[in-house]
């Protein structure tokens, strides 16, 4: 009898032990939703928010494969958010200390030509005294005259220079505030070709692993960049990064790999990939004029390029590793 009656206690308890289970995954998943918004709020939110929907839909359907799918989708959330988050905290350190050092110049200018200003006017006076002692009209005229021109060159050089400065600032400042207000769109995206950044490539390479598609990557590199002069780089990029959205196709996925690399996504096999990626790399090839040692010279720019198709279920980090370095 003592033994019928621990049995069914026991079987009474069993049912108990999953609902508890349960009760304590979704329990996590809420606490590391509320953690990733504390951590970093202009990001956390909107994961937070993704995360939160599922316990509301195990609440109405606990089945084996939602929780496959909730499971899956927390360590894609939780990778995603830790690439962001990490871009995210080490832009905005740098952006502020090259708005703090161009505040610093800004001080330093402003200082340096006051006390110009200030003995330029100064010496004005001087004259103007001493002008007054002249009993020639045509001299006193004259000694005006100059007077008069090296004050507007000043204040108009003094005006300039300034001015440059103030608005490097304001134009630091407005990509400082972008960065804040839409953090997670920028730390995908390349800020001067606005292709997907590293970061950007590097999820779509996830997403394409983990869904087991077909696909292949193109990695190309621009020779002859470092000939071009330092001023002039960022044109020459844009223009290239411009030349190869109208090489791909709607459905590649052009990225910016590095400084001086690009990346293409093709969603096909390799044998298909090869005749677009040679289309792509001759395509690139141009010939551009770089003003150097006040001179104006022709830069021929070629590419070197690489062709991956990652192996069905490949690795993540060795397929990124093969890709190259940044």
């Amino acid at each position: 009898m003592a033994t019928l009656s621990q049995t069914l206690v026991h079987e009474q308890e069993e049912p108990e032990q999953p609902a508890n289970a349960l009760n304590c995954y979704l329990s996590t998943v809420v606490s590391v939703a509320e953690c990733l918004a504390a951590t970093c709020p202009p990001i956390g939110h909107a994961y937070r928010e993704r995360l939160m929907r599922w316990p509301r839909r195990l609440g109405f359907e606990a089945s084996q494969k939602t929780l496959e799918e909730s499971r899956w989708a927390l360590r894609s959330e939780l990778r995603d958010f830790s690439e962001i988050a990490g871009e995210f905290f080490r832009e905005v350190p740098t952006r502020a200390q090259v708005i703090n050092s161009l505040v610093m110049r800004a001080s330093e200018l402003l200082r340096e030509r006051t006390e110009t200003y200030h003995k330029l006017v100064d010496s004005l006076a001087e004259r103007l005294e001493a002008g007054a002692e002249l009993d020639d009209p045509e001299e006193f005229r004259r000694m005006l005259r100059q007077q008069a021109a090296g004050l507007r060159y000043r204040s108009e050089s003094i005006n300039r220079e300034v001015g440059q400065l103030l608005g490097k600032i304001s134009e630091e400042a407005a990509l400082f505030q972008q960065r804040l207000e839409n953090p997670e769109y920028l730390a995908i995206t390349d800020e001067l070709t606005r292709l997907p950044s590293r970061a950007g490539a590097v999820r779509q390479v996830r997403s394409l692993l983990e869904s087991g598609r077909q696909f292949c990557v193109l990695v190309f590199q621009v020779k002859e960049l470092a000939a071009v002069p330092p001023d002039q780089v960022d044109a020459v990029v844009l223009r290239l990064s411009q030349r190869l959205v109208e090489l791909v196709r709607p459905t590649d996925i052009a990225c910016r790999w590095s400084q001086d690399s690009f990346f293409v996504i093709f969603l096909c096999g390799k044998e298909e990939a090869e005749p677009r990626a040679l289309q792509i790399s001759t395509g690139l090839i141009d010939s551009y004029f770089a003003v150097k040692d006040g001179r104006k010279q022709r830069i021929r720019l070629e590419v070197n390029c690489v062709l991956t198709e990652p192996e069905p279920g490949a690795d993540f980090e060795a397929v990124v590793k093969e890709l190259g370095p940044r």
